[in-house]
């Protein structure tokens, strides 16, 4: 199947089976909940890319002209030629494979072929920092078995940290010039609405999670 297909099943069954427990054993849907989990499910996702971009580090630059190539080949960018390339059951779990998301992205911000660069050490810190919080998150969120003043003050650490991260990321990107060797519309793309959707996902974390703080329960989330 084409790898965008693969993304959309993937990010379709975990959220939605976070969502669907919910509805099941409560009753109820509450759209705080449902942009929550989504938003948990895509950065466990992206996470495991991020392990990849780690494991790989040296591969993803010698791949960018490949798909610079490939884009031109089709006409447009070279992130809609690998969105539809093809992934094989041996590809599902490749690090190689799944790295190069990263030699895409380098055609927009080549920070990533830079092992020293803002954008690839923000990238591999939230790798690693970020995965098993966001899975505790999702799971106690739809189900909470964890008491919310401690849910409270893991998301405040997480949440904060992404609106930080993400911030200084894209100030990176601008005052180290990049934006210079890209289009307005990938700069508007992949810097402004991705990284700005991502900003506004981690504020309402944070809210969430100082009224789970300020509240000792799960209101906030409908419960």
């Amino acid at each position: 199947m084409p790898v965008w297909s693969l993304l959309v099943s993937f990010l379709i069954v975990v959220a939605g089976v976070a969502i669907g427990y919910r509805f099941a054993y409560f009753g109820s849907f509450d759209t705080i909940h449902v942009v929550l989990t989504i938003f948990l499910a895509v950065n466990i996702l992206v996470c495991f890319w991020q392990w990849c971009l780690f494991a790989r580090r040296d591969y993803v630059g010698t791949r960018v002209e490949y798909w610079r190539e490939q884009g031109e080949r089709i006409g447009a960018s070279g992130s809609r030629a690998f969105m539809n390339t093809r992934i094989s059951a041996a590809q599902l779990f490749s690090a190689t494979f799944w790295s190069e998301i990263y030699s895409v992205y380098s055609l927009t911000d080549p920070a990533y072929t830079d092992k020293t660069s803002c954008g690839f050490n923000t990238d591999i810190w939230n790798g690693f920092w970020t995965f098993i919080p966001s899975v505790l998150l999702l799971v106690t969120f739809a189900a909470p078995f964890v008491p919310p003043f401690i849910t409270g003050v893991i998301g405040i650490a997480l949440f904060y940290q992404w609106i930080f991260g993400t911030i200084q990321y894209s100030a990176s990107f601008y005052v180290g010039g990049h934006y210079k060797s890209v289009s307005t519309s990938d700069a508007i793309l992949f810097i402004w609405v991705i990284n700005g959707g991502w900003i506004a996902c981690a504020v309402l974390g944070f809210y969430v999670s100082i009224n789970l703080i300020l509240d000792r329960n799960y209101s906030v989330l409908g419960f």
